[in-house]
């Protein structure tokens, strides 16, 4: 799985282990934090990629 270029931290706000900040509901650059950290944060679901870069999710109708 790719890692996305940002990602939305979803637990309440903190600070990771480099000192930077984490907030709720936003959107933070995969960079600032690295790339192995922010998969394994999507993985756990601490965060997860932004609207545009996920999978869409197609819904049948039933008949």
């Amino acid at each position: 799985m790719e890692t996305p270029k940002k990602f939305i931290w979803l637990l309440d706000n903190g600070i990771d282990r480099s000192g930077r900040k984490l907030i709720k509901n936003q959107e933070h650059n995969t960079a600032d934090h690295g790339e192995a950290r922010v998969a394994e944060w999507i993985k756990t679901g601490a965060a997860c990629p932004p609207v545009e870069t996920r999978t869409p999710v197609v819904v049948k109708e039933r008949k």
